[in-house]
């Protein structure tokens, strides 16, 4: 389970590695608006492909990888 502090690093890499689609360079963008992987699912499709500079199919993926992400790591919480 990643620390606090890496969540978003963490997240973008499994994004990465999983989906193909590295957008590990947003990540200072990302934290500087406080927008983390539990939020990232309710940010504005076009406000998100501003700030990262991706396409939306791209944003899609993104939501929908960080949706589930961040359920899995709520459900390690409770459990651990």
């Amino acid at each position: 389970m990643p620390a606090l502090t890496s969540e978003l690093q963490v997240c973008l890499a499994d994004f990465a590695c999983i989906k193909n689609v590295d957008i590990m360079g947003s990540e200072p963008a990302l934290t500087t608006l406080d927008l983390m992987p539990d939020i990232i699912p309710r940010v504005p499709v076009a406000h998100l492909c501003d700030v990262i500079g991706a396409v939306e199919g791209q944003i899609y993926k993104f939501q929908a990888f960080f949706r589930d992400w961040s359920e899995c790591l709520e459900e390690k919480k409770f459990y651990s």
